[in-house]
């Protein structure tokens, strides 16, 4: 189902942009003025690394 939603919702940047505005947590930030962050936080491959938690050792690793 999650993949689904993802495969639908996210077919190019600005479908993906509209998603993040529309929901619950985009609204609650566009209402308090910070429309910047909604910018960046639907903003992809910013990024070349991931950051990975394990469960077994409770800790942060880095994936490249």
């Amino acid at each position: 189902m999650a993949i689904d939603y993802d495969r639908s919702h996210s077919k190019d940047d600005q479908t993906f942009r509209e998603t993040i505005r529309t929901s619950r947590g985009g609204q609650n930030l566009l209402r308090l003025g910070l429309d910047a962050d909604v910018a960046r936080a639907s903003e992809s491959d910013l990024f070349g690394i991931v950051p990975e938690w394990s469960r077994e050792t409770n800790m942060i690793t880095i994936k490249n």
